[in-house]
């Protein structure tokens, strides 16, 4: 089931000002009991009249008038005469029902009352309802599909009696005493939701409970008439005067399917392209678009927007084209009549409808088939990087330079194919290589790439410069790296620290490079490479010759080996012939010259150190005279105190001798 739209109907609701005439009931006073009982008691009584049961009453004949008045105008009794009490015969008071009612209960009804209220009567439910303010209505229906039926009004009114404040035990309403003033003032809202089954067949609800049950009862004329036409009212001025049949398929699958005056479900056609087909077609500049313009001759690239020539007339009935380059399906949405149905008879549908179909025909366009550089940069952001390699045209670097920044400037993504290099042409300048290695670092770039009059003079830039691009070219990256360790050589003196098998190897291996590049790069040898190579060579074979015409084997010795086994020197002299390179007597030489200067520092710090301790040994001693001295005044301090000790002891026995007498 596809829900096509949904609105708010609005149907009338009745005011009904509702007035009750009532009375109070309450006790009846003595001449009002004992009228109702003249009239419906005491025959016997009938002939007299009322005046005379007064007199014998001895009653004032004004109260009894006062009372029958009252009884009359409540409806108690039937009289006409209320005033002459001798001539109002007994026979003549009758009760009313009413009047028979009360006298039976005992009651009397007081004075006449009224009350109004307002009810809001639903003709849908048949039944007073409470009054809902109404939502936006899209639709009111006319009031004369909800007619009221004015005989329930009573009932319903009565019903409500006992619920008004002014209500008690002691209220009695009048025969007749319900009237009811009516008007439609108000509106009650409801969804009303039309519906498609898979069987094209029309269907109308709604989830207001109460009035889907009232759609479910009406005849289709008037469902049709009312509800289906309004609804769809909107959609029909969208279609041409000329309504476009939209075919029923099942060679294409619906994505979307709404009024014609609602937008299509666009979510299913997520990252599709946009095809404008009309002049008045508006698309986001931010959006990719395939314009087709009447105007165009070549494919041309503004922002996103690619305009082509349009290559056939579209059926006026498609108002929106999506396509995909990397699919065989299309997705077009059309605006006209579909044939559906409607209580089984047919019905035409203002319908929009977005539906996935097979058959691309616009990725076959001679556009796409033979594309421009402007094409092409609009297809880098939907094909696959290699698929787009492919269609590219050879360029030369500058070229590709700027196809890159239009591709980065339109679609804020890199195009850096794993292949990119085969389609540019062979590099002429170092500028182009220079961009290349900039924009391209992620390709290896081979001498195969470069032109043979840039190839003569790669060497003499790359040593000019060590950062030139030209030291990344696979063949050349080596090569430089051993001329950046091997110019350090000096051709005119030898220092044997760098004369050894490393180096020689590295002299082999570069000629070995040179010679391969001569045969595979004959145009990269230049002047400047062949006189290096030479002094290298040059170099190498001198060496080779000076150690060749010695037989004797050679022991190049270091400082640490002459320091640390010194007492072996005679023993390799036997057996070698012993060098010793110009910076090993350098370092010896400043090695004696370090101890003879240490030695020195020692003998100052021991001179030093010896007249410290004479003056340590004078103040000694010094010290040990006062020590001396010290000893002597104890000795004479230890005689007094034991002379002082002898007398105080003297003293103590001669007390205690003094205490016996």
């Amino acid at each position: 089931m596809r829900k096509l739209k949904t609105s708010i109907f609005g149907y009338p609701i009745y005011t009904v000002t509702t007035t009750y005439h009532y009375r109070k009931v309450g006790v009846p006073t003595v001449f009002e009991e004992l009228l109702m009982s003249l009239a419906a008691e005491f025959p016997q009584l009938k002939q007299k009249s009322i005046g005379q049961i007064a007199k014998v009453l001895k009653l004032e004949p004004t109260f009894i008038r006062h009372t029958l008045s009252t009884m009359k105008d409540i409806g108690m009794i039937n009289l006409d005469d209320t005033e002459n009490l001798e001539e109002l015969a007994i026979a003549n008071l009758t009760l009313t029902d009413t009047g028979k009612q009360f006298y039976q209960s005992k009651k009397v009804p007081g004075r006449r009352r009224t009350a109004i209220t307002e009810f809001y009567f639903n003709p849908v439910s048949q039944k007073y309802d409470k009054l809902n303010k109404a939502s936006k209505i899209d639709i009111s229906f006319e009031q004369s599909l909800f007619s009221i039926d004015e005989t329930l009004l009573p009932t319903l009114s009565r019903n409500e009696v006992e619920s008004q404040q002014w209500f008690d035990s002691d209220v009695a309403l009048e025969d007749n005493g319900i009237t009811h003033y009516i008007e439609q003032e108000n509106f009650q809202s409801v969804p009303v939701t039309l519906s498609l089954d898979d069987n094209f067949h029309l269907q109308l609800d709604s989830s207001d409970k109460l009035f889907n049950e009232w759609i479910k009862t009406r005849s289709s004329d008037i469902l049709e008439t009312n509800i289906l036409k309004p609804l769809l009212s909107a959609p029909n001025k969208i279609l041409n005067e000329h309504i476009i049949e939209l075919e029923n398929s099942d060679n294409y699958e619906i994505l979307s399917l709404v009024l014609a005056d609602q937008k299509s479900d666009l979510t299913k056609v997520e990252n599709t392209i946009t095809v404008q087909l009309l002049d008045a077609q508006n698309i986001a500049k931010n959006i990719p678009a395939l314009i087709l313009s009447s105007n165009s001759t070549n494919a041309a690239l503004e922002g996103k927007h690619l305009s082509i020539p349009n290559p056939l007339s579209i059926n006026d009935s498609i108002t929106q084209l999506f396509f995909q380059f990397n699919s065989d399906n299309i997705f077009i949405e059309e605006v006209g009549s579909l044939l559906c149905y409607f209580d089984h008879q047919p019905y035409h549908l203002p319908v929009k409808r977005l539906s996935k179909q097979q058959g691309n025909w616009i990725i076959n366009l001679p556009t796409f088939i033979s594309p421009n550089n402007d094409t092409l940069i609009f297809l880098a952001n939907f094909i696959q990087e290699d698929v787009l390699l492919a269609k590219l045209p050879i360029m030369n670097v500058s070229q590709a330079v700027q196809f890159h920044k239009d591709v980065v400037k339109t679609w804020n993504k890199e195009f850096m194919p794993k292949l990119w290099t085969e389609k540019i042409s062979p590099i002429s300048n170092e500028k182009e290589l220079q961009e290349f290695i900039e924009y391209f670092n992620h390709a290896s770039l081979s001498l195969k790439q470069i032109t043979n009059e840039l190839q003569f003079s790669l060497f003499d830039l790359g040593i000019k410069n060590s950062k030139s691009p030209i030291r990344k070219i696979v063949e050349l990256v080596e090569l430089f790296d051993m001329y950046d360790s091997l110019k350090l050589l000096d051709f005119e003196h030898w220092d044997l620290k760098i004369i050894n098998l490393d180096t020689l190897n590295k002299i082999q291996y570069w000629q070995n490079a040179c010679d391969k590049l001569r045969i595979n790069y004959p145009n990269f040898y230049s002047q400047t490479l062949q006189q290096f190579s030479e002094k290298l060579l040059t170099w190498e074979q001198k060496i080779r010759k000076i150690f060749k015409l010695q037989q004797s084997k050679f022991a190049i010795l270091d400082t640490n080996f002459i320091r640390k086994y010194s007492e072996k020197l005679p023993e390799i002299q036997t057996t070698h012939t012993v060098i010793l390179p110009k910076v090993v007597l350098s370092e010896l030489d400043f090695q004696k010259e370090k101890n003879r200067k240490e030695i020195d520092n020692v003998k100052e710090e021991l001179n030093q150190h010896n007249i410290l301790h004479e003056r340590e040994l004078k103040v000694i001693g010094g010290f040990t005279e006062k020590i001396k001295a010290m000893n002597s005044s104890i000795t004479t301090v230890e005689d007094e105190l034991a002379e002082l000790k002898k007398k105080l002891k003297g003293l103590v026995e001669e007390e205690r001798n003094n205490g016996k007498e």
